[in-house]
């Protein structure tokens, strides 16, 4: 993904413990690898800042082309449980840059066993 016109970034804040089943998910059934997730910890802004209790969550960011993202939204969304109350939240906007970074599927054979 070198290119990034016509690309979006979705980026969803997910209930913690449910973003490697759905980024695995999004591999097997929608066939996307452009994608990190990882793990957050925040409070919400219905409190005073003294009785705020810290949440972890779990963050997910895709990269997609146009044409993917509403399907891939929708995946999210409902995959990862969103429309229930507590469930996270999940946003899109274009993607100004992005550096491409790939490993290889495969060892060279010369590196594959160890010494």
């Amino acid at each position: 993904m070198n290119e990034t016109s016509g690309r979006k970034l979705i980026v969803a804040f997910l209930v913690r413990g449910v973003a490697h089943e759905l980024a695995t998910a999004l591999y097997e059934k929608l066939k996307l690898d452009a994608f990190h997730y990882g793990h957050g910890r925040g409070a919400g802004l219905l409190h005073t800042i003294a009785v705020r209790e810290m949440t972890e969550v779990d963050l997910l960011s895709v990269v997609v082309t146009e044409a993917q993202a509403d399907e891939a939204f929708d995946f999210i969304y409902e995959a990862g449980q969103v429309d229930r109350p507590g469930g996270g939240l999940v946003c899109q906007m274009p993607l100004a840059r992005a550096a491409a970074v790939g490993l290889p599927m495969t060892l060279p054979e010369s590196q594959s066993e160890p010494s």
